[in-house]
């Protein structure tokens, strides 16, 4: 990235969106990152994983921050943007911001989007930025997506998150969160323990790679592609940041072989249901999902969570030919949260041609 944030010129849309707020451009190499997410913490807006700045050294990506600052210089929110290159224009990025909707002040956060635009803008080699919002208030979601259509970005059109999830609430105590559940999911919940199943933290990053072969045959179940994780870093990150990050495994007794696993990550208030899969090739007697579920809504509770985002939901269900993923989808249905809209994903294109190029070149390398 060459272009300084201070010579850029925003449009007057953008400008008027700007005022009063600052931005700083945080990057993890000077500690400025750190700094400014421990700053909203203070403030009361802890910052979901994608945004911390643990998750992005243990990544190693080019990624950075931009931080809002009101009057004074108190941080009120962050956008966090994620660098990758495009094989269908050398030399070309593609910025992503991910999961953006945390703030102590809304209109902070977008000032910070404003500045994400005229900062791709002013860069020549961005090809495309992507805006993935996020949040459990739909009010929230609203306004962020109102300001997002006003300041140029346009809906996405193919969009790589989830709008739709199910929120589990984890509020009260053990007993009654279970009361809440469909009885299904109490009985397989407690068909573990009868059954000699062992749930347990992954903490070897040597289990990664039986991990993505769990992952690789749960994809051709649901007829999904299955792309690279990094399972090593995200084990490494759960042991070094257990408040942050929390990967649990099903193990036969005999011999501890790893037949299903789930990652949760802690997102600000709530916690997310990442990565889950699960092997069919051995006969456990339950369904192999509701154990590592349940042992990642313990550790949200344990970190005062008071509600666990599962990752997206379909409307379909088991059988459903239109559905790959309906029976998964049953599956977080038995937990019985609440089906919420959480997510709508934008895109601005500051150089429209040879985005449009680049598109054509997509299309051929995906026929070929």
């Amino acid at each position: 990235m060459t272009t300084h944030p201070d010579a850029i010129k925003p449009n007057s849309i953008e400008a008027c969106a700007l005022e009063p707020y600052s931005i700083e451009l945080c990057r993890t190499h000077d500690g400025s990152w750190a700094r400014a997410e421990s700053e909203l913490s203070a403030a009361g807006i802890p910052l979901p994983l994608l945004q911390r700045s643990a998750w992005a050294t243990a990544l190693d990506q080019p990624q950075f921050l931009l931080c809002a600052r009101a009057p004074g210089g108190r941080a009120v929110a962050a956008v966090p943007v994620t660098v990758t290159r495009t094989r269908a224009l050398p030399g070309h990025r593609v910025w992503r911001a991910e999961r953006v909707g945390a703030a102590a002040e809304l209109q902070g956060l977008v000032a910070a989007i404003a500045h994400f635009k005229a900062l791709a803008a002013a860069e020549p080699r961005v090809l495309c930025t992507e805006l993935a919002l996020f949040s459990l208030d739909g009010e929230v979601l609203r306004e962020l997506s109102r300001a997002a259509s006003q300041l140029g970005f346009l809906p996405e059109a193919s969009p790589r998150g989830y709008a739709e999830t199910s929120v589990v609430d984890l509020t009260g105590s053990e007993a009654e969160v279970l009361g809440r559940f469909h009885g299904t999911a109490r009985r397989h919940i407690r068909a573990f323990e009868r059954r000699g199943l062992t749930v347990a933290p992954i903490t070897h990053p040597d289990r990664a790679a039986e991990m993505q072969t769990l992952v690789e045959e749960t994809r051709r179940r649901t007829g999904g592609a299955a792309p690279r994780r990094p399972f090593a870093d995200t084990i490494a990150l759960a042991n070094a940041r257990p408040d942050l990050v929390r990967v649990v495994g099903v193990h036969t007794p005999e011999d501890g072989r790893l037949l299903a696993f789930a990652c949760g990550h802690r997102q600000g208030d709530h916690v997310s249901y990442a990565d889950a899969a699960s092997t069919r090739a051995v006969r456990s007697g339950t369904p192999l999902g509701y154990g590592p579920a349940w042992a990642l809504m313990h550790w949200a509770r344990s970190l005062g969570a008071t509600a666990l985002d599962f990752g997206g939901i379909t409307a379909g269900s088991h059988g459903d030919a239109a559905d790959a993923v309906g029976g998964i989808s049953d599956f977080k249905r038995h937990f019985r949260g609440a089906v919420v809209t959480v997510g709508s994903e934008w895109r601005f294109e500051p150089r429209p041609l040879r985005a449009a190029f680049a598109a054509g070149v997509r299309k051929l390398i995906g026929a070929s």
